[in-house]
């Protein structure tokens, strides 16, 4: 190997190996030549297989103090503040605009931070989608429990409201009657 390190002819920076063919190479050289062209079309395999997959979006690296929440102005924080927080101060002037600030920022670092350790532990990242699942499951029960509209119950809310205006209807001409 270390010949071959100091060998400039296998570069092809040599003159009189630039054009030469395969059997002016020495058996080294020559073996040398053949693994660097074999992983030469590997890279070119590789690199293609590469390219024909789709672009996706890497997400900046957020810059995160001590504390591990992101101030503004550091990379991945909002730069611009929301609408509704330009029309507090629209509406409600700078310390309307100043409070919704806050309002806003305070929360958005809290749950930046929660996030930003929740992703550090692989344990409290499942934790948090178990904890995700449960809800749903507990949610999908309360959907299940609820009955559903029997034939006496009225089908649809078109009959529903028909119904209501059918009863008011009744009632209207009952009182315009008994006067």
């Amino acid at each position: 190997m270390e010949d071959v390190k100091n060998d400039n002819s296998l570069s092809g920076d040599g003159p009189e190996r630039n054009c030469g063919s395969a059997n002016d190479f020495s058996p080294q050289e020559a073996a040398w030549r053949a693994r660097v062209e074999q992983l030469e079309k590997r890279c070119s395999g590789l690199q293609k297989k590469l390219n024909s997959r789709p672009i996706v979006f890497q997400a900046q690296r957020r810059d995160l103090n001590a504390k591990g929440t992101s101030e503004p102005g550091v990379p991945g924080f909002p730069q611009e503040p929301p609408a509704w927080v330009k029309l507090a101060g629209k509406y409600g002037g700078p310390q309307a605009e100043q409070i919704a600030q806050k309002a806003f920022d305070l929360p958005t670092k809290a749950l930046r931070s929660l996030t930003h350790r929740l992703l550090q532990k692989d344990s409290w990242l499942w934790l948090f989608y178990a904890h995700v699942l449960i809800l749903y499951v507990i949610a999908a029960s309360c959907y299940a429990q609820t009955t559903p509209l029997t034939a006496s119950d009225v089908g649809s809310p078109v009959d529903a409201i028909n119904k209501r205006v059918a009863q008011a209807a009744k009632e209207a001409a009952a009182s315009s009657g008994s006067r």
